[in-house]
């Protein structure tokens, strides 16, 4: 298995170093905007509350984020993180917490540089993605490609098994099951057998993702979901699709976030997107 890390490293080494954290919060929805404008979200994984948080955390961003200005990041459910001013790279960093509420924070601050409507359209215009609708569905628009075909869904999303009709099978695997879902370890008996894969992006967070991506290597996989970075030069060759929303109402998004709304309430601050990596 190659370095579970790989990720996780590239997407933060590709911050720069000049950009920092001008406001962050982590409630139902984790929001970081950076010194640049860009405005990020990712649900919040709050499996691991309660948890020692200071033993979870990465050391670079513990030692980066130590002593950092007391009015920096607003706590919801006793986040006790301060990182206004800090860099915006040592924040992205807390991807790799065990810590799961943080690595989600670390995932918005992530979102907040490679997630943005500039980013994807310069990447629409050098060719580097094709566009598909980002107003249906992703798996709505992926149904007409898998007649006779099977498919797996990493989460469990509302509708989508309804929607991919023309699969063969839809198999889903939930860490919190419904009936019907499998468990998460079926990962490792399903996904190496089926021809497309659906991947909630908040696998980036909880630290499964690497091993997804390793298991589904022979799938068309598809990454959804707001907490997915639109990086393709990370995922391009482990992904064919990116399909997730950036923010166009940084304002809106935020005073969402404050009232602790969910990511299905936030859509009127969202656009979707579906981008075909090339």
């Amino acid at each position: 298995m190659e370095d579970p890390w790989e990720i996780y490293n590239a997407l933060v080494d590709g911050i720069p170093a000049s950009v920092t954290v001008e406001r962050a919060l982590s409630g139902a929805v984790s929001v970081v905007w950076n010194s640049q404008g860009g405005c990020g979200i990712a649900t919040t994984d709050t499996s691991t509350d309660g948890e020692d948080r200071a033993a979870r955390r990465p050391g670079d961003a513990n030692d980066a984020l130590r002593g950092v200005g007391s009015a920096g990041f607003r706590g919801v459910g006793g986040a006790g993180l301060h990182v206004v001013g800090v860099g915006l790279r040592d924040v992205a960093a807390l991807v790799k917490s065990w810590d799961f509420r943080e690595a989600s924070l670390g995932a918005a601050a992530l979102n907040s540089w490679y997630t943005t409507a500039s980013r994807i359209k310069e990447a629409r215009t050098s060719g580097a993605i094709t566009m598909d609708n980002g107003s249906a569905s992703v798996f709505a628009a992926a149904d007409a490609t898998l007649q006779g075909r099977s498919a797996a869904m990493i989460g469990h999303f509302p509708h989508a098994a309804q929607e991919l009709a023309h699969a063969a099978h839809v198999t889903v695997i939930e860490r919190q099951q419904q009936p019907g879902d499998l468990p998460d370890s079926a990962c490792e008996y399903v996904l190496p057998g089926v021809d497309a894969v659906f991947i909630t992006g908040m696998t980036l967070a909880n630290k499964t993702l690497p091993r997804l991506l390793e298991l589904a290597r022979g799938a068309d996989v598809y990454l959804v979901g707001p907490s997915v970075p639109f990086a393709p030069e990370v995922f391009r060759g482990s992904a064919r699709f990116l399909a997730g929303s950036y923010v166009t109402d940084s304002e809106l998004a935020w005073k969402l976030g404050c009232e602790g709304r969910g990511t299905h309430a936030m859509q009127p601050a969202l656009t979707r997107y579906t981008a075909r990596l090339v």
